[in-house]
């Protein structure tokens, strides 16, 4: 596929939240970076064919955004599905999809 691009108005609002530095943002404010309740982080490699999908070595139990980005147990990266919410345990982030400006009638038309 053809990805889309668009200017980068459309995402002024989300980006003004979090400064120049998003992984500072999310990192240098302990609110922020440590999660209310652990979550489960998948380690590069998880899912791929042959693997077990419930398996220690694929796995981490996480507690923050900088475990997330540069301290997992293996040394390999992880990759954690989160999402935007506001439930007690999801991490004390904004949520920024809020703040995108979807220009969808621009890019499609009105018609």
């Amino acid at each position: 596929g053809t990805p889309v691009l668009v200017p980068t108005e459309y995402g002024t609002k989300a980006c003004e939240q979090v400064g120049e530095d998003a992984l500072e943002y999310l990192t240098g404010n302990a609110e922020r970076n440590q999660f209310p309740r652990p979550k489960i982080a998948f380690v590069a490699g998880w899912g791929r064919p042959g693997s077990m999908l419930a398996d220690d070595e694929e796995l981490q139990i996480v507690d923050s955004f900088e475990t997330v980005l540069g301290n997992s147990e293996s040394g390999k990266p992880l990759n954690l599905q989160m999402f935007h919410r506001d439930d007690e345990g999801a991490p004390r982030i904004p949520k920024l999809p809020d703040a995108l400006e979807w220009p969808l009638p621009d890019l499609f038309g009105t018609d």
